[in-house]
C-alpha cells in the first residue's frame, strides 16, 4: 500500500514543482514559452518569435500572468524595441497572494504602451523577482512578441484565447 501512495505523491510533487511565474498563456500577451521555470538569459533563453498580438501606440493593455510556486517578491514589466538589445521599466507589481495556499495565483494589470512607439517586432517581458533572499533576489523570466502600431494602420490581430470561457480573476494589484 505505501508504494503506490509514494508514486502518488511524487507525482503530485513534480507537477507542483515545475516552474514560477509565467506570462498567462490565454491572455493578450500569451509567452514565448509555457515555461515558468525560466532562470537565465534576457528572455530566460527563449529566441524571439513572431508578435503574437498587435496593439496600438499609447495603448493601454491588460497583461494577466500567473505564478505556479508561491514566492514572496514582485513583479517588473519591461518593453524592448530593439530586438531584446535594452529593455524600459514599464511598471511593477507587488506579489499579493503570499499567504495562500491556492496555486496558481493569477494576476492581472492595466500597462499602458509608449506613445509615438511604432514597432514590428517589441519584446514585452516580465521578471519575477522572489525575496525570500532580500539581499539576493532571483528572477524568473517571461517574455511575449507583440507589434505596436500607430491607430488605423491595421486591425489589431486578437491573441488566441485557450480558455474563452473562463477568465483569469483579478487580483488587488496595484503598479507603481
Amino acid at each position: 500500500m505505501r508504494k503506490p501512495i509514494l508514486i502518488l505523491f511524487l507525482t503530485m510533487l513534480s507537477s507542483w514543482a515545475w516552474g514560477h511565474a509565467r506570462l498567462l498563456p490565454g491572455g493578450n500577451t500569451p509567452g514565448r514559452s509555457n515555461d515558468a521555470n525560466l532562470k537565465s538569459g534576457v528572455c530566460g533563453g527563449i529566441p524571439k518569435g513572431t508578435p503574437v498580438a498587435t496593439f496600438n501606440t499609447g495603448q493601454t493593455i491588460t497583461v494577466q500572468w500567473e505564478e505556479t510556486i508561491n514566492h514572496p517578491g514582485y513583479f517588473e514589466f519591461y518593453l524592448s524595441s530593439d530586438n531584446d538589445q535594452t529593455f524600459t521599466l514599464l511598471t511593477t507589481v507587488q506579489d499579493t497572494q503570499n499567504n495562500r495556499n491556492d496555486l496558481p495565483h493569477r494576476y492581472q494589470v492595466n500597462i499602458q504602451l509608449p506613445a509615438g512607439l511604432n514597432c514590428d517586432n517589441c519584446t514585452l517581458r516580465m521578471i519575477q523577482q522572489m525575496t525570500e533572499d532580500p539581499a539576493n533576489p532571483r528572477p524568473y523570466f517571461s517574455c511575449s512578441d507583440i507589434r505596436i502600431a500607430s491607430q488605423g494602420s491595421d486591425t489589431p490581430m486578437e491573441p488566441v484565447d485557450e480558455d474563452a470561457n473562463t477568465p483569469p480573476p483579478t487580483a488587488d494589484c496595484h503598479s507603481n
